[in-house]
This record gives structure tokens, C-alpha cells and sequence, in this order.
């Protein structure tokens, strides 16, 4: 699946501290791409690494027992980065 990024700052370490949060509840790997860098999406210091600025478009690629559920979680998290303040 593919994703915009939406907040304000992009993915700065607040909004990655609460990505990876986030990410944490639910039983799956999640990976986060930008180019040809990819990280696990548990990290906040690897998001971050991805530089990812308003408007970067991520790959997120998900696995696990509760994919479906982290997916959803997901677009809601990209989709109202306003909830995540």
C-alpha cells in the first residue's frame, strides 16, 4: 500500500515516536520505503531517517497476524495527521 505524508512537519521524531507507538499495538511487521531505503516502521530514529517532508509518498509494505488491522490503523494515522498532535 502506498501513503502520503500529511502532517505539517512531515515525519519529525514526535510524529514517528507516535507512528511506531502505534505500530507497536498490533502483532506485525510493518516496513516504511522511500526510494530504495526501507526501514521498520517499530523505530522512531529509522523513521526519521527517511526524511519524509508534507507530501513524500511512502511504500508501506505489512505482514503478520494483524496486518489487516495495522493497515487500517495506518491510513487513519496518514490521512488525519491532525488526530496525532
Amino acid at each position: 500500500m502506498q501513503v502520503i505524508v500529511k502532517h505539517k512537519r512531515g515525519l519529525h521524531l514526535r510524529s514517528a515516536a507516535q507512528l511506531a507507538a502505534l505500530v507497536a499495538k498490533y502483532d506485525a511487521n510493518v516496513t516504511l520505503a522511500k526510494g530504495r531505503k526501507t526501514v521498520q516502521a517499530n523505530s522512531p530514529l529509522e523513521i526519521v531517517a527517511l526524511s519524509a517532508s508534507p507530501g513524500t509518498k511512502l511504500g508501506v509494505t505489512l505482514s503478520g497476524k494483524d496486518a489487516e488491522a495495522a493497515a487500517v490503523a495506518l491510513q487513519d494515522f496518514f490521512n488525519n495527521p491532525e488526530d496525532n498532535l
